[in-house]
């Protein structure tokens, strides 16, 4: 008979690692995801809060704009960051294993928060504060999973970027 694919057969098709080779340049390309993440944390801080406070019907949809815009922004992090080689930096692959959790914990309740956000601006204002609803409490969930997430990662972290003499994190910060 015709023999099928043996043992030789890559498994399932993943993404090729991209980027630079030595620990350095590796530990180099993972801080610059992060420090561009940390360009949508102050704008869904304002979002959530503009939400909370039932703002008009325009700061309504601009928040719910901005809350869509930085889940995309996350997912496409989490795209990049799952091509990125790390297998030069120690313990690379697990500190990327909980940012990819984080970032898409992180997604998750942008995306929850914006639901929540077209419910306010659905009507659910009339009393002047938005509710707590389902996709709140989802959001928050999922907000605090995220913030677990990047604590444990930045505990890895820190010492690679003090290694490399990068900027330190912090949780709250990116």
């Amino acid at each position: 008979g015709t023999a099928g694919p043996g043992p030789s057969a890559s498994p399932s098709p993943s993404p090729s690692p991209s980027g630079p080779r030595d620990a350095a340049g590796q530990a180099a390309a993972l801080d610059a995801l992060l420090e561009e993440s940390s360009e949508d944390r102050q704008k869904v801080i304002d979002a959530v809060g503009t939400v909370s406070a039932c703002g008009s019907a325009s700061s309504l949809a601009s928040a719910r704009d901005d809350l869509d815009e930085a889940a995309e922004h996350r997912d496409d992090l989490v795209a990049r960051l799952r091509r990125l080689d790390v297998s030069a930096l120690e313990g690379g692959r697990d500190a990327v294993s909980v940012l990819l959790s984080a970032w898409r914990h992180s997604a998750a309740a942008d995306r929850a928060f914006a639901d929540w956000a077209d419910t306010a601006a659905g009507g659910a204002c009339a009393s002047g504060t938005a509710p707590q609803d389902a996709d709140y409490r989802r959001g928050v969930t999922s907000s605090g999973k995220a913030s677990a997430a990047k604590e444990t990662f930045v505990e890895q972290w820190n010492a690679t970027a003090a290694e490399h003499g990068l900027e330190k994190r912090s949780a709250d910060a990116f």
